[in-house]
């Protein structure tokens, strides 16, 4: 969306011609002759009926695929049931239900997650254009090992086996000293993609002022060590255990893992790894499986999981895979002028102050401690014990605790809340945004302070 001249009435935004079009893989009712026929799963239903039911569906080769890259534990049981075995209903049950959900989001919900779905770039229609959709069956996949899964094994090497020749790190500058001790704040886990606030530790003696002057700037890690054998008169194989236990702490930080994760990232991995094999193997059985079809190309995928779990297991599948769909569409028009009043609805109705209430407390606290007109270092602002801390909407934030009531919400509260009881009232179930009800509430937003002509952004996406 660009922003454009307007009158009082006219959308503040032009559409571009182009669209990212997210598209679920398999039409609308294309698993309908495998689908449950009754209200719901229960006691009630035959045990081989609902085995039955969970086989049929688990049968259609796209959805096996896309179960397999998804859920190591469904996958399983769908491979045991095709090999005869019969899992207790309980477990049975619930397989039902996650697989008939999966075949939901991959025949009507375009989730852009694994081969349920892919994007593709559409087109908006000119006037008078009408509008078409060609959708093929080349769709294009992008395969990739987990990021997650690809960390783990790059830390576990860095933490034995690695030789320090192939890496250079530097310091990570979201450490701090606090008294006599150096306190690494983030603690990630590449597992469950999460990461949280741990303040470890560390005492601040020479060996850690040593090594973060030195690694200021990236440095070979194996001339890290050396220096700090060197400077220090510690023995080598001391100073190189030094090194690898703070980039396993996150104080320092390690090169092996790339900004951009592809299989050729594998070889990488491989070069002091003594399970080389399974990991050329699982480059050559993923480059293979990148030019398979949707549902096909399972041969290849079965043999780069076992060989990547080969290398390290893991607790979800180690692999990802993007889907660009072989797909023509042409939007109407009416698409577009649609998606301009939606980008100017949602313009008018954001907040006119500029800053959260959050913020506001965190921007008045850090004039009252630092004043004005001048720049502070950010690692000195967010510092826990010096500075000011996160503000408390961030993971770990401590500053601007006490939340200040503003006018702004409480009128946008009553507005909607107005809203909701008219509908009620009337009996309807959503609310119109015509131009009556976007004036009322634009009008809300707006405080008394508040520039009503101000000018919209240059772009905004949807």
């Amino acid at each position: 969306m660009h922003q454009q001249g307007r009158t009082s009435t006219s959308p503040a935004f032009s559409a571009l011609g182009t669209v990212l079009l997210r598209m679920a893989v398999l039409p609308y009712g294309a698993l309908e002759d495998r689908s449950w026929k009754a209200p719901r799963f229960d006691a009630s239903v035959p045990l081989d009926e609902l085995t039955a039911y969970v086989t049929a569906l688990a049968a259609h080769p796209a959805l096996d695929e896309a179960v397999e890259l998804s859920s190591t534990s469904l996958s399983a049981l769908t491979r045991a049931l095709r090999a005869g075995e019969r899992p207790e209903r309980r477990k049975l049950e619930r397989a039902a239900v996650s697989l008939t959900k999966y075949a939901l989001r991959m025949t009507g919900r375009p989730t852009p997650f694994g081969t349920f779905a892919g994007v593709t770039a559409a087109r908006l229609g000119s006037a008078g254009e009408a509008a078409g959709a060609r959708v093929g069956a080349g769709h294009r996949k992008f395969v990739r090992p987990d990021a997650g899964w690809f960390s783990a094994v790059a830390a576990e090497q860095i933490r034995t086996e690695r030789p320090l020749r192939d890496l250079r790190v530097v310091w990570n500058d979201l450490c701090y000293a606090r008294g006599d001790r150096m306190y690494s704040p983030w603690a990630a886990s590449v597992e469950r993609n999460t990461s949280r606030m741990r303040h470890l530790s560390v005492r601040a003696g020479r060996q850690i002022g040593f090594v973060r002057d030195r690694a200021a700037a990236p440095v070979d890690a194996a001339a890290l060590a050396a220096d700090l054998a060197a400077s220090l008169a510690m023995d080598t194989a001391a100073a190189e255990r030094t090194v690898r236990r703070l980039v396993d702490l996150r104080f320092l930080l390690a090169s092996l893992v790339p900004f951009v994760i592809t299989t050729d990232s594998l070889s990488d991995l491989g070069a002091a790894c003594e399970l080389l094999e399974h990991l050329g193997t699982a480059r050559e059985a993923l480059d293979g499986y990148a030019q398979s079809a949707v549902g096909e190309g399972r041969a290849e995928l079965s043999t780069a999981l076992a060989a990547l779990r080969a290398v390290r297991p893991f607790p979800r599948p180690p692999v990802q895979v993007d889907l660009k769909m072989d797909a023509s569409v042409t939007l109407p028009q009416a698409v577009g002028r649609e998606l301009e009043e939606c980008a100017t609805t949602l313009w008018r109705l954001s907040p006119r102050t500029g800053t959260t209430p959050r913020m506001a407390d965190y921007t008045k606290a850090f004039q009252e401690r630092y004043g004005l007109h001048h720049a502070v270092p950010l690692t000195d602002v967010t510092h826990p014990g010096t500075g000011l801390g996160l503000p408390t909407a961030s993971p770990g934030g401590t500053a601007g605790a006490r939340r200040r009531p503003t006018e702004l919400p409480e009128r946008l509260d009553a507005a909607v809340g107005e809203l909701v009881q008219d509908v009620t009232l009337h009996g309807a179930r959503e609310i119109v945004l015509d131009a009556e009800t976007t004036g009322r509430l634009e009008r809300a937003a707006r405080l008394p302070a508040a520039d009503a002509a101000r000018v919209p952004p240059d772009s905004l996406e949807l």
